[in-house]
């Protein structure tokens, strides 16, 4: 298994989520600067994969059924830090109060305890799925945040 180390971008962190030791090679998850080591996918466009992983997202939400309880959970726990991590890259800050990101949270891990029915694990799905897409545009569109 590999240790990580500083992730530098969105898409390290997203490959990183959903690293598999033997499919490492196949997608680059080791940085050829540094053998051996997580890091920088500087080949890979941060924006196709978060592009990807909407994709997977509305995918899953139509397939819920199929899915096991580790796998629902674990693809909400990637929408959750992807999340996180693009409203960071936009400038939007954390603040107090409510968040719907500590909803998906709360949903990914009451899903292993069955304290989730599939319909509501796929309306938070399409929910993540939309919140990424919608910051991904910001992102893309050189739009900043900024608080007054």
């Amino acid at each position: 298994m590999t240790t990580p180390v500083e992730i530098p971008c969105i898409g390290c962190v997203v490959m990183l989520l959903d690293h598999r030791e033997d499919q490492s090679a196949d997608f680059g998850v080791f940085c050829s600067a540094e053998a051996g080591k997580v890091g920088c996918l500087r080949h890979f466009s941060t924006m196709s994969l978060t592009t990807d992983f909407i994709g997977d997202l509305v995918r899953d939400a139509n397939r819920i059924d199929r899915l096991d309880a580790c796998q629902k959970r674990r693809m909400l726990e990637r929408a959750v830090a992807t999340i996180k991590d693009l409203r960071e890259a936009v400038g939007i800050p954390k603040g107090p109060g409510r968040d719907i990101v500590l909803d998906i949270h709360t949903t990914a891990l009451s899903v292993e305890r069955g304290w989730r029915d599939d319909i509501q694990v796929r309306e938070t799905f399409l929910l993540a799925a939309g919140m990424i897409r919608d910051l991904h545009i910001v992102l893309d569109s050189g739009t900043t945040v900024s608080l007054v």
